[in-house]
């Protein structure tokens, strides 16, 4: 009965501060949370043995507002790059962790009216020791019936780039190129067009150099099925895995807007390469995941990881917060990873899009990230200036909520923060006043649980992951995966409380962590 009263009263205080009516509270009102050592921490949200050897991890997305994502990893980093409007990008870094928050390097504008603007699905391809962008572009017109493909090079990704031509398809609206040699050791291009009436589909030829056509120009896919249709009829985006002798092309179906843009797969049965018999279509073989708030998942590349023993892929998403599934065709779409699977038959096997809250094994090879410096911070919510993390009434008591208030500042508004070098790079956030960690309440892996101090004792939902995001930092549990979180993305300085919830990318899951 005694716990059952302890519970009763702290879940009661805990209303009180979404209420922001807490008034001083005596420390005895509050009794410690019963927790035996040999309670087992919660194993929601997990992709790997975080108890394994130096299981290092990151979470989805790898990098906000990054639509038709491509990469390639070499010499010692990672080169992404994706739609950024009227020039290209890349942006470098040694570790998938770290990208997040890289700079961008602008490498491609151009003045040329014909290709001037809305370059997009740029793409990095290495060919002969050279260095290729393939990437879509046309005038500065709302209208998009201007889309051509365009080709520039350079002799290293650091170096200038040079303008090689326009892939001369049928002149139509052509978009989304790549390249691949093919097991026959022949260079051929892949694209999306629309061409005489027909739905915007999938066409492959033969390269002559890597700027070059020749030959026949063939269509190997078109919308014809209903999952390709949403919105409107469309196959785009498409990119080449070859592997031991066999090739497939990853392409996108349906409107980008609809939830279910969807990832479909043509497999090569080993004829001519530009002869439509020579392709069959699976599909989808990637598509939304409501349980995860995935949605739109596509535009898909491949790369290989840095000691070159794994396929990822890498793809765009949106995440729906309110529970209005959508996708989009805007600056909302964030870049996410996971690795690719192979069946028994050697066929590529993409699983389903993984959540926000999950901890996936970093590529084989990749170092990640540096652990932020050990010292004492103020959290400091992004969207909320003047505020800060704070102990109420800077009580020392266990199970006392940890909120958002005005920053004033005081003792019980810093915390130690310790990277704990335990292999699973998680850190321990310690109050500075009260000496009790940063606490998930009743270790609940849940949507909406509360934020509270409490005696350190090694479980999961006292250990945070801190990792770069656009805008700040994300806290997120190890126990659980779930984010730390203003609740209702409250504004106010006046005593918010804290929970956690699912990350999808807001303001008020975002922190800025100032060294006092």
């Amino acid at each position: 009965m005694r716990t059952i009263l302890r519970c009763a009263r702290v879940v009661t205080l805990f209303a009180m501060v979404v209420a922001g009516m807490v008034a001083a509270t005596p420390a005895d009102a509050r009794q410690p949370e019963p927790r035996p050592a040999d309670v087992s921490a919660p194993t929601v949200g997990r992709d790997v043995d975080l108890t394994a050897a130096n299981p290092l991890t990151f979470r989805n997305p790898i990098r906000e507002g990054a639509a038709d994502p491509q990469m390639v990893y070499d010499s010692g980093q990672y080169h992404l790059t994706y739609t950024a409007g009227n020039k290209i990008i890349i942006v470098s870094a040694a570790s998938v962790a770290n990208l997040a928050t890289a700079p961008a390097r602008t490498v491609w504008t151009d003045p040329t009216a014909s290709r001037c603007c809305k370059m997009w699905a740029p793409e990095i391809h290495k060919i002969n020791g050279k260095w290729y962008i393939y990437y879509t572009a046309g005038t500065a017109t709302a209208e998009l019936d201007t889309q051509r493909s365009h080709v520039i090079e350079a002799t290293s990704l650091t170096g200038a780039w040079t303008y090689k031509g326009k892939l001369a398809t049928q002149d139509d609206f052509a978009i989304d190129g790549t390249v691949a040699t093919m097991p026959d050791g022949k260079l051929y291009y892949f694209w999306s067009q629309i061409h005489q009436g027909v739905p915007q589909s999938t066409y492959v030829s033969l390269m002559s150099n890597p700027w070059t056509l020749t030959g026949t120009k063939t269509r190997i896919s078109t919308p014809d099925q209903g999952w390709e249709k949403h919105e409107g009829q469309v196959n785009e985006g498409p990119y080449v895995l070859v592997r031991n002798g066999k090739a497939w092309v990853f392409y996108s179906g349906s409107q980008c807007k609809s939830q279910y843009y969807a990832v479909g797969r043509l497999n090569w049965n080993g004829g001519n390469p530009v002869s439509a018999s020579s392709w069959s279509k699976t599909g989808p073989v990637f598509a939304k995941s409501e349980d995860n708030h995935v949605f739109g998942p596509g535009h898909n590349s491949l790369f290989t990881s840095p000691d070159g023993t794994e396929t990822w892929n890498l793809y765009h998403a949106v995440t729906s917060r309110d529970g209005s599934p959508v996708g989009s065709c805007g600056g909302d779409r964030s870049a996410r990873i996971q690795k690719v699977t192979f069946d028994a038959s050697g066929v590529p096997q993409l699983g389903r899009p993984a959540n926000s809250w999950t901890h996936l094994s970093l590529p084989g090879g990749d170092p990640g990230a540096a652990p932020l410096a050990n010292g004492r911070y103020q959290i400091n919510p992004k969207d909320i200036p003047g505020a800060t993390l704070d102990v109420l009434d800077c009580n020392k008591a266990d199970n006392v909520p940890v909120t958002v208030y005005k920053n004033f500042p005081s003792a019980c508004q810093y915390w130690n923060i310790t990277y704990l070098n335990d292999g699973s790079g998680t850190y321990k956030i310690i109050n500075a006043h009260s000496g009790r960690a940063l606490d998930v309440y009743g270790c609940s892996p849940d949507n909406g649980a509360k934020i509270q101090q409490f005696g350190y004792w090694g479980a999961d939902c006292q250990k945070w992951f801190i990792d770069k995001v656009s805008g700040g930092y994300r806290l997120q549990a190890r126990g659980g995966g779930k984010a730390l979180s203003v609740s209702g993305c409250s504004k106010s300085t006046e005593r918010v409380a804290l929970q956690t919830w699912w990350y999808y990318q807001a303001g008020c899951q975002k922190w800025n962590l100032v060294k006092a």
